[in-house]
């Protein structure tokens, strides 16, 4: 037992580590939705152009396209080496996942049947198990990537879906583990990102007398709409996450009322809120979103649209208008006194 104990404690950890020099790094602590433009840019912006998209958004690809598919191949460490790619955190843990899970089953399988004694399994993965905790202990550490932490929780439900199918409890508790750390760091990120976006200064993002939609619109689209993604269909609707979105969702209604101020005229500044609205709905209905969030903004919307077709009514035929203001109580004070007669 102790020899199957080292020989799967030095598997996993030579398995982990050849995965980890793949890795690639997505965002940083600068990367915040209400962060400034021009501040989230550095000396190698150009270069990494592409992984800090991914920091608001799931991409495409897809990056939750690897949840259609969990017990597909895991990655083959000579392989990679003559691909020469780097991958993000979420697709290396669902290989590692995958090979622990494989090795897992089978030799509880052994065990159960053979021997009967669970406490064989509990000490043969005892290490394996820490070494695994560990890795995402030491991933979540610096990792400020909250859409990958997700898919990374998604996994893991996924998972424990797969392993009561085939009664293999074994896992339940370090799933349950890794499941709290990885909430944890989800949590502790999204709520920078809701502060940054509570606390953000309109003049200090800029955006002048533009009528088009904001860039902190544009993030906030794309990394809303890429939550709710992984929050429905396959997903049971998780809703402490629910709440999260639902507060950041006002938090950015809010900064959107103090953008349009940068804006001269009233008439520009309902153009502002519905030219940003329409486009984060138009970001939720290219997802295929349902959630309270579009109902939200599409009602916001419309109140928006109607003040500015007051406006434009006002312009162009305000006598008109003035002509039924007045109008409008003589012939309702005839009528009544014709239904009085």
């Amino acid at each position: 037992v102790d020899t199957l104990q080292r020989i799967y404690f030095n598997l996993f950890r030579n398995y982990i580590n050849g995965l980890m020099k793949f890795r690639i790094n997505i965002g940083s602590k600068n990367e915040v939705l209400g962060g400034v433009e021009n501040q989230m840019k550095g000396f190698f912006s150009d270069r990494f152009a592409k992984a800090r998209m991914n920091v608001f958004s799931l991409g495409q690809p897809s990056r939750a396209l690897i949840l259609s598919n969990i017990d597909s191949r895991y990655l083959i460490l000579h392989e990679l080496q003559n691909e020469n790619k780097s991958y993000p955190y979420e697709v290396l843990f669902k290989s590692m996942n995958k090979y622990f899970k494989d090795a897992v089953s089978s030799e509880y399988d052994f065990i159960t049947k053979f021997f009967g004694k669970m406490d064989l399994y509990d000490y043969i993965f005892e290490k394996s198990t820490i070494l695994f905790v560990e890795n995402i202990t030491n991933y979540l550490s610096n990792s400020f990537d909250t859409i990958g932490i997700l898919i990374v929780i998604r996994n893991i439900q996924l998972s424990i879906e797969k392993i009561k199918e085939k009664n293999i409890i074994c896992l339940l508790n370090y799933y349950n583990k890794i499941s709290g750390l990885l909430w944890e760091r989800f949590s502790f990120l999204f709520n920078i990102h809701l502060n940054s976006v509570k606390t953000a200064d309109p003049k200090v993002l800029g955006g002048g007398s533009d009528t088009r939609p904001h860039y902190i619109t544009r993030r906030y689209a794309e990394f809303s709409a890429s939550l709710h993604y992984l929050n429905q269909d396959n997903f049971q609707e998780d809703k402490n996450l629910i709440n999260l979105l639902g507060a950041l969702r006002t938090e950015m209604g809010k900064l959107l009322s103090r953008l349009s101020h940068n804006v001269p005229t009233k008439r520009e500044r309902l153009v502002f809120l519905v030219n940003n609205f329409d486009h984060i709905l138009s970001v939720f209905s290219e997802r295929d979103i349902i959630a309270d969030d579009v109902g939200w903004w599409r009602s916001a919307m419309d109140k928006y649209i109607d003040s500015f077709i007051e406006i434009e009514l006002s312009y162009y035929f305000s006598s008109f208008i003035n002509f039924v203001k007045q109008a409008h109580p003589q012939i309702e004070n005839n009528n009544n006194n014709n239904n009085n007669n």
